[in-house]
């Protein structure tokens, strides 16, 4: 994959030297095309099977893995991605991301990942096979560090750990509208530095 990796960087860095052009998007993405620009690449210091590490876990520092489930028919994937808490900006220290992975295996390999990382909390996408995923992580390897949502009505679902009033689910729904706070939010976080 590291070969394939480096052959379409070297297409694409020979084809903007010969054509003046940069390969950033264009201007109708989320981030802005001279943010993309100015983003740092760093390669991951571990490479696993569909895991890019590229910070090893630190004692005393809190993370955070946000997960996305796919069928694992090859179409779509299924990724998560552990960020370090502790201190702001957040930094994401690995990334996993296959298609194949069955989503019965999956919770196998996210419970994995958060051991290490500190008993990391662990947050589901639950629309589809996501509920099942979590059920898995929660019920059958009980981990403890889900976090949880409370439907609050018209104010729509809070983060927390499951207590306190409403009704509480593994994981979050989401909805046009989560999608629109969160990709904002990411929006903002990247260009805000």
């Amino acid at each position: 994959a590291d070969a394939g990796t480096t052959d379409i960087r070297l297409v694409k860095e020979q084809f903007a030297q010969e054509f003046e052009c940069d390969f950033v998007g264009s201007i109708n993405t989320l981030i802005s095309a001279a943010k993309l620009k100015a983003m740092p690449f760093k390669a991951p210091v571990e490479v696993r099977q569909h895991l890019d590490i590229y910070e090893q876990p630190k004692d005393g520092k809190a993370y955070v893995i946000v997960v996305d489930v796919s069928h694992g028919e090859e179409l779509d994937y299924s990724a998560f991605s552990v960020v370090d808490a502790s201190q702001i900006p957040y930094k994401q220290v690995a990334k996993y991301r296959s298609n194949s992975i069955a989503p019965m295996l999956y919770p196998s390999i996210i419970h994995d990942v958060a051991k290490k990382y500190n008993d990391a909390y662990v947050f589901i996408e639950i629309n589809d096979i996501g509920q099942q995923v979590a059920d898995i992580m929660h019920y059958d390897l009980e981990y403890e560090n889900m976090l949880m949502v409370t439907q609050r009505g018209r104010a729509g679902q809070c983060l927390g750990g499951g207590f306190g009033a409403g009704q509480s689910q593994l994981g979050i729904k989401t909805t046009q509208k989560v999608k629109q706070v969160g990709c904002l939010n990411l929006k903002n976080a990247i260009e805000g530095d």
